[in-house]
């Protein structure tokens, strides 16, 4: 799916969980992002549900242009490889 936001933007609940590992490789890598705290989760989970966004009714949400991820692991995957934490080969990785 595709996202029509203007710079990355990272949604969850404003505590340490599963957004954590992403929060942490955007923060490291010096990205400039969005972070959208979820206050109020019967709303937001019927929002961006009816905009297509949550392939499993849950977050977090990686968005950035032309991308939509969902599930911490594949975030957390996309963003390392994006900004260089993947490893130059499999020992490394």
């Amino acid at each position: 799916m595709t996202s029509t936001v203007t710079k990355p933007t990272l949604t969850y609940f404003n505590l340490f969980a599963r957004a954590e590992v992403p929060r942490l490789l955007l923060e490291d890598a010096g990205v400039d992002y969005d972070f959208v705290p979820v206050t109020n989760w019967p709303e937001t989970k019927a929002q961006l549900t009816a905009a297509g966004k949550l392939a499993f009714g849950q977050v977090p949400l990686y968005e950035e242009p032309g991308l939509t991820l969902v599930q911490s692991n594949a975030i957390a995957h996309y963003l390392a490889r994006k900004h260089g934490y993947n490893g130059t080969n499999p020992t490394k990785k």
